[in-house]
């Protein structure tokens, strides 16, 4: 056997070990990963993980918000509670990337959105918006709209003017299948609301809802601003 073959076999043996390790490595942190939750999340992982929004440091955060979104349908009740309750704005923020395009309604938010202080009513319907996209609803079933709408044309009178804008643009975006005599009327006193940017909400919101939303009372009240 000559020197070089000498030196060479043990040489590629090394390697060919060290790269059998790598791989190793690798694809059991594969493996690791497929199955991290694979089984039903405990409450206190999860409250774990929502903890783990409260950084600065935005790789983690975004590890954290995959990481729930994949469990979000065991953690719900969890992700709502800490959505309007957390003192964090970080985790708050957070929840509502989670939530978006959920298609349920959680009863904590339902709860909330008659709640007496205005900062849970607030934070309820920012993580509504987040579930319907900033807006653009998309009920999956009847059950779902016949919860929801009478909470929002409520909402319209709320004492919070943040609160009515928000409602009426929620509203205005509803599908037009959705809409109803009573969602017009509703948004139609708006238009005489005492603050502007009410008034423009109401006024946009009516303007999306087609050949429904044309009544005498509408077309009045909008010639009215014509001055405004």
């Amino acid at each position: 056997m000559s020197k070089s073959t000498r030196f060479t076999t043990p040489f590629r043996f090394k390697i060919a070990a060290r790269l059998a390790i790598v791989l190793l490595c690798v694809s059991s942190s594969l493996v690791i990963g497929d199955i991290s939750w694979a089984k039903k999340p405990t409450r206190e992982e999860i409250r774990n993980l929502i903890e783990r929004l409260d950084t600065n440091d935005e790789i983690e955060r975004d590890k954290a918000i995959e990481e729930l979104i994949e469990i979000r349908e065991h953690g719900v009740p969890e992700l709502a509670k800490a959505g309007l309750e957390h003192e964090s704005l970080l985790v708050r923020i957070g929840v509502r990337k989670i939530f978006e395009n959920l298609y349920e309604i959680p009863d904590e938010l339902n709860i909330a959105l008659e709640n007496s202080d205005i900062k849970f009513r607030k934070r309820a319907f920012r993580l509504l918006h987040q579930i319907y996209q900033l807006g653009r609803i998309g009920f999956n079933s009847e059950s779902q709209a016949s919860k929801i709408i009478p909470k929002l044309i409520k909402l319209l009178d709320d004492k919070d003017v943040s609160i009515r804008i928000i409602a009426a643009d929620t509203l205005g975006r509803i599908d037009e299948k959705l809409v109803s005599d009573e969602i017009i009327k509703a948004l139609a006193k708006l238009l005489n609301d005492k603050e502007s940017e009410v008034r423009s909400s109401a006024a946009s919101a009516l303007g999306n809802m087609g050949e429904k939303a044309v009544t005498d009372k509408v077309i009045k009240a909008l010639t009215k601003l014509l001055d405004d």
